[in-house]
Parts: C-alpha cells; sequence; structure tokens
C-alpha cells in the first residue's frame, strides 16, 4: 500500500507540477504578449522542479530508513 501512495504522489507531482509550468507560459502568452516558447520552457521547468521535489524526497526516506 505505502508504495501504491509513493507511486500516486510522484504522479501527481509530476502532472501538476508540469501543468503550472505550462499555464504559467501561456499566460504569460496570452496576457503580456510573450513568446510560445515561453509555454515549452516553463513546461520543462516545471517538470524539472517536480524531478528534483522527488529526488528530495527520496534522500529523505532512504536517510529515515
Amino acid at each position: 500500500m505505502r508504495g501504491l501512495a509513493l507511486l500516486a504522489w510522484v504522479s501527481w507531482e509530476i502532472l501538476a507540477l508540469t501543468a503550472l509550468g505550462v499555464f504559467t507560459g501561456w499566460s504569460i502568452h496570452r496576457w503580456l504578449g510573450g513568446s510560445l516558447l515561453l509555454t515549452l520552457v516553463f513546461g520543462v521547468l516545471g517538470l524539472s522542479l517536480a524531478f528534483y521535489r522527488i529526488y528530495l524526497a527520496t534522500k529523505k526516506l532512504e536517510k529515515s530508513e
């Protein structure tokens, strides 16, 4: 059960932070007239942040066990 919860959390982190990045980039493009390339850049930044948070969480889990 713990492994399934961890998988759900990892999936949520990747989906939510990538979607937040894409939405931020799209919003800047739409409202401020920025480049559409910002959508891709912010999406990749969101994905990178998700993987970094997952890395920190796994380090913390390994340390506690």
